[in-house]
């Protein structure tokens, strides 16, 4: 099953909800709150309360949330193999 389904429609998130979103990283939902709301995390937008006591809007495209998971992967799969070619010289 594929996490990025909404399943009210069968089709792909357009706007990922925050929970799905963290689920999709393996990361806690307040994680990418704080994140957006912080703008360290370049997934998507935070929009303040409209009125005081209100909530906190968050908009993060599909294809940004790929776009950022693909990317870090990267990273993860870069460092992994300096570290084996590190070990092999040493």
């Amino acid at each position: 099953m594929n996490i990025l389904i909404n399943p009210n429609t069968g089709q792909e998130y357009e706007n990922v909800p925050v929970r799905i979103a963290a689920e999709y990283l393996d990361v806690a939902p307040g994680l990418i709150r704080h994140g957006l709301i912080e703008k360290r995390l370049p997934i998507g937008t935070a929009f303040p309360p409209q009125s005081e006591g209100g909530k906190w809007k968050f908009n993060i495209p599909v294809e940004r949330l790929k776009a950022y998971a693909n990317a870090a992967d990267l990273k993860l799969s870069a460092a992994v193999e300096l570290l084996k070619n590190f070990n092999k010289i040493a």
